[in-house]
C-alpha cells in the first residue's frame, strides 16, 4: 500500500521498509518531515528528529496535531498512509510544472520501445523452471 508512494518520494530505503520496526517507521516520519513535508522550521525539529527519546511518542502526537492529522498514535498504518498523501501531494506541488504537461500520451512516448525479436530456435521458448527441476531429478544418483 505505502512501498508504491514511498518510491514516489524517492525514500532511499522503499524497498526494505516494513512497518513493524518501529525505529524504521520513526525514522521514516523524520525524513517525511526533514525532506518532504517541512511543516516545523529546522531549527524546532530538534525533540522530532530524536527518534530514540522516551517522549518521542507525545513530540508525534503533538506534531499530527500541528499539521491537522485526527489519527491517534496507536493506529500506525493510517498515520503513514495519512503522511504520505500528504508528502505526495506537497511534492507535487512543488514540482507541478515538471508535471504540467504530463499525459499518458507523453509519457508513453518517453517509453523506449524495444525491438521484438522472434527466435525461429523452438529452444528459446522453453520454460526453464520445468528444464532446470527436470535436470535436478535426472541427476541424482541412483540408489540400489
Amino acid at each position: 500500500m505505502y512501498k508504491r508512494k514511498l518510491k514516489a518520494l524517492d525514500y532511499y530505503q522503499h524497498e526494505n521498509f516494513t512497518l513493524n520496526d518501529d525505529l524504521q517507521f520513526r525514522n521514516l516520519l523524520v525524513w517525511l518531515e526533514n525532506k518532504k513535508i517541512r511543516h516545523y522550521k529546522i531549527e524546532d525539529r530538534t525533540k522530532f528528529n530524536d527518534v530514540t527519546s522516551s517522549e518521542w511518542p507525545e513530540t508525534l502526537t503533538k506534531y499530527l496535531k500541528d499539521l491537522g492529522c485526527h489519527v491517534t498514535n496507536s493506529d500506525t498504518p493510517t498515520i503513514l498512509d495519512w503522511l504520505l498523501g500528504l508528502a505526495v501531494r506537497l511534492d507535487y506541488e512543488d514540482n507541478a510544472d515538471a508535471y504540467k504537461d504530463l499525459t499518458s500520451e507523453n509519457l508513453a512516448a518517453l517509453k523506449i520501445d524495444k525491438p521484438k525479436i522472434k527466435s525461429d530456435n523452438p529452444l528459446d521458448n522453453l520454460d526453464c523452471r520445468y528444464l532446470n527441476h527436470a535436470l535436478k531429478y535426472h541427476s541424482k544418483p541412483n540408489k540400489k
